[in-house]
């Protein structure tokens, strides 16, 4: 419960993010994949994760409504969501199949950091930067004036993320 955000709009903010990097992940996987079975089948889960999006941002709407968070508020979660799943969301998840594909081994940090190294090579060409970068503005509300300034500008810092 600690890790709730304090107001429930703020934790569906949140939870767009989370939604975010699934969806932006399956988009990648099924542009790169040769494989047309898996392809077909990240394509179908992308766009689960982008209806689990709109859910959760649908119910964002409606508690802004009532609870008024501020946009410095909805800013600071969406930054400190996207930097959990960095740090610890993806680490876990990946722990866990590392373990299952290999039973019986111990895990290392390095393999974590080699498959994200790798992760990271791919999306350098291949993330949805423009996808991303829209929905996890979408919760602030930018109005297409600022967004035609925002996106370019979050699209850059994504690139510089990205390497």
């Amino acid at each position: 419960m600690e890790a709730l955000e304090p107001k429930r709009a703020l934790e569906l903010a949140a939870r767009c993010v989370v939604e975010t990097g699934t969806s932006s992940f399956y988009t990648m996987l099924a542009e790169i994949d040769r494989e047309p079975v898996l392809t077909q089948l990240a394509a179908r889960i992308r766009a689960d994760e982008v209806r689990h999006y709109k859910h959760f941002y649908r119910y964002f709407l409606k508690y802004c409504e009532r609870e008024r968070p501020s946009r410095i508020a909805v800013l600071k979660t969406l930054l400190k969501r996207a930097a959990e799943v960095q740090s610890e969301d993806a680490l876990i998840a990946f722990k866990h199949v590392h373990l299952m594909r290999n039973p019986g081994a111990a895990f290392q940090r390095s393999d974590y950091d080699s498959y994200r190294d790798s992760v990271r090579q791919i999306a350098k060409y291949h993330f949805p930067k423009e996808m991303a970068v829209k929905m996890m503005l979408k919760p602030l509300g930018v109005g297409a004036m600022a967004g035609r300034i925002a996106v370019p500008m979050a699209m850059s810092l994504c690139s510089l993320f990205l390497g």
